[in-house]
């Protein structure tokens, strides 16, 4: 069984752009990637007193963090991935729910 994340993640509407506009197949997006700025205090805080430089491309002049991130739709098949981490399919389900804010 696939146990892991979506293989198309978030290409489909690439890889099968032909067949979806035709109507022919219907894939929608499990992970959505993005660039995202961080204004964390901390960093803020280290840029004005000169403990850490800006360099226009990760770290900007006001302190902001340049990043990028992903959302992954719930796409896995858990009882499948908790055996190939040899542990339980109920402690995998908890720690994923504590990790992820209650996400899952």
């Amino acid at each position: 069984a696939i146990v892991s994340l979506d293989p198309w993640g978030h290409l489909p509407q690439e890889i099968f752009a032909k067949r979806m506009a035709s109507g022919e197949l219907d894939v929608r997006p499990t992970i959505s990637v993005t660039r995202s700025h961080l204004d964390l205090p901390e960093i803020k805080e280290a840029v004005s007193v000169g403990r850490l430089t800006p360099d226009a491309k990760f770290l900007m002049a006001d302190g902001a963090v340049v990043t990028t991130k992903a959302a992954i739709e719930p796409v896995w098949h858990l009882p499948g991935v908790a055996r190939r981490f040899g542990v339980e399919e109920s402690h995998l389900r908890r720690v994923l729910y504590e990790h992820t804010g209650g996400m899952f």
